[in-house]
């Protein structure tokens, strides 16, 4: 069907066809926001909290006000930044011009994460786009990223992930325009506001800001070689600093004014969280693996740490509760093996084509491996949360490799013409079918 749609001299051009997509693909997803019952998904309520006290009050809440502070783990989620609570808020403010019903506010602050969605979908075929002459493989990067179940998913309730996601996918498009074009300045200030909008979602989302630091030192370093105007990108990386730290800035200097000089709120949470969370939820009385005496390597394949990661990256609804079919999880397996045989593979016999993107796949491998290292190191030391959602933001440089695999194993075979097409078509119709076959069957 997209690719009827794409064809010359059917009516449509590529922009109107992309637009199109990304519009069904949000009211499918504004379809399961609205289904979805409240704080059936991890952390909704908690979200929730933050999100009505900005609209009730008009103002940033501390995050061990009682008011938002959670009675099982005795923190709220304000310790943290919290700039989808804020959007969301506004969404909240603008319904209740309407109705104040409670489902209505919880619908608008949803909404948040469902423009995410349709955000993270454009900047993922603007990547395609940037990256591959082929439309099946453009479409197929982009249906990759998004219609994993798992990330539909996360677009369609309360979270900060869905505005992480968003980040990373203007972050990788800025990058790959960024070394095209000898980073001109409409690719330094996507990445400006990409690493703002990464840096006020999650954590565990910081490895792409560091890549980004990396790739950017690189090119310099590699002008300065070259015996080009290093001079150039220096001042570009200080106006970038500029417009970070102004972005960004307000937040943890704020937090460290109200946590003591813990501007990240992560001391000040744990604190809070023994003091009042509830006594088995207290950090000193986690049973965390690194105090029990098992190593990583334990915990990582004799735990399950691995395979539950691994699962719920794919796609896991509820808390951990609604499994996708066996032959779902088979099937995504198969590809993303597939795909990394076809990026060695590709290394292997065509290492001139990678010539030239050195920096720029080391900066991807660096989004791929840190959120991973952060979600071991924290499960293993701080709280056992052995959650796919953790490692989301890797996905988007991750699914770069896998096209660029998977490209290179079918240009050899008899279905390097439709074997990209039909594979957008099936990632699609596993999506559809982890919705209407699971969630909403276990829903009713």
């Amino acid at each position: 069907m997209i690719s009827f749609m794409v064809a010359k001299g059917n009516g449509w051009n590529r922009r109107g066809t992309e637009l199109l997509f990304v519009c069904m693909t949000g009211i499918f997803l504004l379809y399961w926001a609205l289904v979805q019952p409240f704080n059936s998904a991890p952390d909704e309520a908690m979200r929730y909290d933050v999100c009505h006290y900005i609209y009730e009050h008009h103002a940033l809440p501390e995050g061990g006000d009682p008011e938002i502070r959670n009675e099982v783990w005795g923190y709220s989620y304000a310790f943290f930044p919290i700039l989808p609570q804020m959007i969301s808020a506004f969404f909240m403010m603008a319904a209740s011009v309407f109705s104040k019903e409670f489902l209505v506010l919880v619908m608008a602050a949803r909404m948040t994460s469902v423009f995410c969605g349709m955000g993270t979908l454009w900047f993922c075929l603007r990547i395609g786009k940037r990256v591959w002459k082929e439309g099946q493989y453009r479409w197929l990067y982009a249906v990759g990223v998004v219609f994993l179940p798992q990330v539909l998913y996360l677009f369609s309730y309360m979270n900060n992930d869905c505005l992480a996601l968003l980040a990373t996918a203007m972050i990788v498009d800025a990058w790959i325009f960024g070394v095209e074009s000898g980073w001109k300045w409409s690719s330094c200030i996507q990445l400006a506001v990409g690493i703002i909008f990464c840096a006020l979602s999650y954590y565990n989302a910081y490895g792409i800001i560091l890549a980004s630091m990396l790739l950017f030192l690189g090119c310099t370093v590699q002008a300065f070689c070259r015996g080009a105007d290093g001079g150039r990108y220096v001042g570009k990386a200080a106006v970038l600093a500029v417009i970070v730290l102004t972005g960004i800035g307000w937040w943890f200097v704020r937090s460290a004014i109200l946590y003591d000089g813990d501007f990240l709120g992560l001391a000040t949470s744990e604190a809070y969280g023994q003091l009042y969370a509830a006594e088995a939820q207290k950090p000193s009385n986690r049973l965390v693996p690194s105090a029990a005496g098992r190593s990583m390597l334990q915990m990582m394949f004799q735990d399950g740490w691995l395979v539950s990661t691994v699962g719920s990256f794919v796609g896991n609804f509820g808390y951990m509760s609604m499994h996708l079919y066996t032959w779902m999880y088979a099937f995504y397996g198969m590809i993303l093996v597939t795909g990394i045989f076809g990026v060695f593979w590709h290394l292997i016999k065509e290492r001139e084509q990678w010539k030239g993107r050195g920096l720029l796949y080391l900066a991807l491998l660096t989004g791929i491996v840190v959120p991973v290292l952060l979600s071991l190191v924290h499960s293993y030391y701080v709280d056992y949360q052995p959650q796919g959602r953790y490692c989301m933001p890797m996905l988007i440089p991750l699914m770069y490799f896998e096209v660029a695999g998977l490209r290179a194993l079918a240009v050899r075979t008899p279905i390097k013409r439709w074997g990209g097409w039909a594979l957008v078509l099936l990632w699609i119709a596993a999506a559809l079918i982890s919705f209407f076959g699971i969630f909403a069957k276990n829903i009713r």
